[in-house]
């Protein structure tokens, strides 16, 4: 008999016995796929949804609902039926007067008429001492015309005393009007050589006009809705006659030989009555001597 060796556990690092690792279990014999399977059973094909049964009668398209024939719109009185259906559904925004009257102020808070209109400056400033002054001269020249226009246009009154004439000699410049129209008036104006002659209304002080030649700006009003003799463009030509009132504006010249008046002669053209000017004048308040009344 022969002899077998005793196999000891494996000792781990300290010297004890380590288990022995048991071996994987065997597989599972599978079926052979050779095996013969029974037969397949059979199905029964889904039935078919039954088809629904035609109406008795013939249907209609939806054009000969009465629906349809109240809104057709190719029809007479068919236009109110779809007012009214787009009213149901959208609503209207219609308010009577009393409703308007009574909502005013309680929607939106009232504000002044000119609000947002005009710019706004700094209190104080400049700018707004300027507009003043503006809107102070045009309220000035408004009432002047109202007071003046009467006097022209009435047979009453056949002598019109004025302040200054003027007799035009020649027309350099005028302004033309804009193709375009604008919101705002576009100031015109119109520059010429001019006599002055003085009344017996309004006598020279020291520091005054002197009868002589002038070079006179003429400050046009704005046109308005009905044509006026005062401050217009109407009859500025040569050879008019010209009343002006006060004020005006007097501009002294510089000397013979000076740059400034060099410059203006040869702008205006050599003419012999630019060597004995008195000075430039701006008016804004005038108007043509008329026929019918006396100068």
């Amino acid at each position: 008999m022969a002899l077998q060796p005793l196999l000891k556990a494996p000792s781990g690092p300290t010297g004890k016995p380590r288990s022995v690792l048991k071996p994987p279990p065997m597989p599972i014999p599978v079926a052979s796929a050779n095996k013969p399977l029974g037969p397949l059973k059979q199905l029964a094909p889904p039935a078919l949804p039954q088809q629904p049964m035609s109406p008795q009668k013939n249907m209609k398209t939806i054009f000969t609902t009465s629906v349809a024939l109240a809104t057709d719109p190719t029809k007479e009185g068919a236009g109110a039926e779809l007012l009214s259906l787009f009213l149901q559904q959208h609503g209207h925004g219609f308010i009577s007067t009393t409703d308007r009257e009574l909502q005013r102020g309680m929607v939106v808070s009232p504000n002044k008429r000119w609000k947002g209109k005009d710019p706004k400056f700094v209190r104080g400033g400049f700018a707004e001492r300027a507009q003043n002054m503006m809107s102070c001269a045009r309220t000035d020249f408004a009432l002047w015309k109202r007071q003046t226009e009467p006097k022209l246009e009435s047979n009453a009154s056949p002598k019109l005393s004025s302040d200054m004439r003027l007799h035009i000699h020649r027309i350099f410049h005028v302004s033309k009007v804009p193709d375009r129209p604008r919101a705002m008036s576009v100031p015109r104006n119109g520059l010429a050589l001019c006599r002055v002659m003085m009344t017996g209304r309004h006598r020279l002080g020291p520091s005054d006009l002197t009868e002589g030649m002038y070079i006179v700006l003429f400050h046009f009003a704005p046109p308005q809705g009905t044509a006026s003799v005062v401050s217009s463009t109407e009859q500025f030509e040569e050879g008019k006659e010209v009343l002006v009132w006060m004020p005006w504006q007097k501009l002294e010249l510089a000397g013979p030989g000076s740059e400034a008046t060099d410059d203006l002669r040869a702008a205006l053209g050599a003419l012999d009555e630019l060597n004995s000017l008195h000075g430039l004048l701006v008016v804004s308040r005038f108007c043509f001597c008329p026929r019918k009344v006396t100068c």
